[in-house]
Formats: C-alpha cells, structure tokens, sequence
C-alpha cells in the first residue's frame, strides 16, 4: 500500500501493475535491463547512483556523446533519486518492464513499439 501511495502522484493517480512490479525490482536492490532480445544487465541501484554522480563518468560521457550538451558536473544522485527518475522514465513510456520483469527501453517507431531495438509487433 505504501508504495501505491508513493507512486500514484508519478502515474497521475493510475498507477500501473507495472509500476509496482518495478517498484518491487527497485526494493530488491537490483533492476534487470534488456541488452538484447535474450539477454540483460543486472543493474545494482547504488551503483547506478554512484555512476549517475561520478564526475569522471559525466567527462567520460560528454567526452562520447557531446552532442547530448550534459553539463560539466553532475548532481549527487541517491539510489531513491536513481528509483525516481526510473519511474519517471517509466511513467513516460521511455523504458517499459516485459512480462519478465525486465526493463525496455522503447520507442514507437513507423506504427510499431520497439523494445530495446527488437520489433515487439504492437501495432497501434
């Protein structure tokens, strides 16, 4: 109950089975991101965290992407701060979760979702 309370302002009060299934991966410490069709990354939440704040991960990003105009220092980002703005990715429809409980980045492309690059043939 706790965590719908929590969630509900993020999904405009409708929160989504979804939501609470990535709730329970964010608990347990460890979220699980598709690299592939078959395959995932176990990502540990602090870590994420600690990258997301590091100042030599920021250089090392801006240094590979300078196009993405990220700023020179980064925020310090807690692991809930992390848990946040993976439900506002969430929430947003950027990253979905699978029926393995796997996050997905998606993106809805010529009348089609695409789930971490693979055609996931949901036509809207």
């Amino acid at each position: 109950m706790k965590a719908l309370v929590r969630l509900a302002p993020r999904y405009g009060n409708m929160v989504p089975l979804a939501a609470i299934y990535l709730q329970e991966r964010i608990s347990s410490g460890v979220v699980h991101l598709a690299l592939t069709a078959d395959d995932y990354r176990p990502v540990d939440i602090a870590e994420l965290a600690g990258e997301m704040s590091s100042p030599e991960k920021r250089a090392e990003v801006r240094a590979r992407y300078p196009e993405a105009d990220l700023p020179s220092s980064p925020d310090l980002v807690t692991p809930d701060a992390a848990a946040f703005h993976l439900h506002e990715l969430h929430a947003s429809g950027a990253v979905v979760l699978d029926d393995n409980h796997i996050l997905n980045l998606a993106a809805f492309v010529d009348g089609r979702w695409l789930l971490s690059g693979r055609d996931d043939s949901l036509q809207m």
